[in-house]
């Protein structure tokens, strides 16, 4: 857990924004909470995106997450 992590309270608020459909059914292996911490880390922080925790989904996971946000909307 790090400062910058969501509490549930907080994810409950937002969560709303990070649902949706791909079509292809429930196969993600890291959750949505867990991804949206790792680009708030990114953000507190300041890191590479190559310089995550290793407790945190590997880098190219996150990146890809990010990088589809706009096209939903968020």
């Amino acid at each position: 857990m790090y400062p910058t992590d969501l509490t549930d309270d907080q994810w409950k608020r937002i969560r709303h924004h990070f649902e949706y459909s791909n079509g292809y059914g429930n196969r993600a292996i890291h959750t949505r909470p867990t991804l949206v911490n790792a680009i708030l880390h990114l953000v507190k922080t300041g890191c590479q995106w190559r310089m995550l925790p290793p407790s945190l989904p590997p880098w190219k996971t996150v990146y890809g997450y990010f990088r589809h946000l706009p096209q939903k909307g968020i």
